[in-house]
């Protein structure tokens, strides 16, 4: 976002902690909390945090937690993954943060979404906004994929979240005073999929102007794409 970002010479990089544990079957487990949040200068390759201040590379544990933490998720049976993230049209950093458990032990079985939470950060409080639920699930039993729809500059971004073989779009918006993101479903722009169930999908960096995503039929055999 050449026009909008502040910080033309960074990147920004949304990760959680994989909390490996002894006992899971396979590698690793399904154990992900917490969401932090760094930019690396590119003409140095230094690290810094939201407020400007150089951290150490690499980065331990106990500096990410005190500088870099963006959402403490704590553990609850309910685990976190950042999916998607840009620089918004004012040059600060959102995210969009997928929310699953996994009943199974280890890495086996595919992991149930319950919901998909957004913040970002607001420059005017030089704080991250609490993180602002889209869709909850009181029953989970799929796996969705959620990305921002880069095709439009708002304020609060649109949200496209896959359930199965359909795609619900969600207009993001702040309230009446300008300050807390909202989300609200657009069964306009919300559709069904031709295929039996989605399987994933792949962001479009420079879309379009009526471009929204691309779609993997299969990851097994043939892959399809529209």
């Amino acid at each position: 976002n050449e026009q909008a970002t502040k910080k033309k010479d960074r990147i920004g990089c949304f990760a959680s902690w994989h909390n490996h544990q002894v006992g899971w079957t396979g590698s690793h487990g399904p154990d992900r909390r917490n969401i932090y949040y760094i930019e690396i200068e590119t003409s140095t390759g230094n690290f810094y945090n939201i407020h400007n201040k150089q951290l150490n590379s690499p980065i331990t544990f106990e500096e990410a937690n005190s500088d870099a933490l963006v959402y403490e998720s704590g553990y609850n049976g309910i685990f976190v993954e950042p999916t998607d993230a840009r620089f918004n049209k004012h040059g600060d950093p959102e995210v969009l943060i997928h929310q699953y458990i996994n009943p199974f032990n280890g890495w086996v079985g595919p992991r149930k979404t319950t919901n998909f939470i957004y913040t970002a950060f607001n420059s005017n409080t030089s704080e991250w906004y609490i993180p602002i639920p889209i869709l909850e699930d009181d029953d989970p039993g799929l796996t969705s994929l959620g990305a921002f729809d880069k095709t439009k500059e708002k304020d609060v971004p649109a949200v496209m979240v896959s359930r199965g073989s359909s795609v619900d779009y969600f207009d993001g918006s702040k309230s009446s005073t300008g300050s807390i993101p909202s989300f609200t479903k657009n069964n306009e722009k919300s559709f069904e999929a031709e295929f039996k169930e989605f399987k994933g999908w792949l962001d479009i960096r420079n879309p379009h102007k009526d471009g929204r995503l691309m779609v993997l039929d299969s990851f097994r055999g043939t892959e399809i794409s529209e």
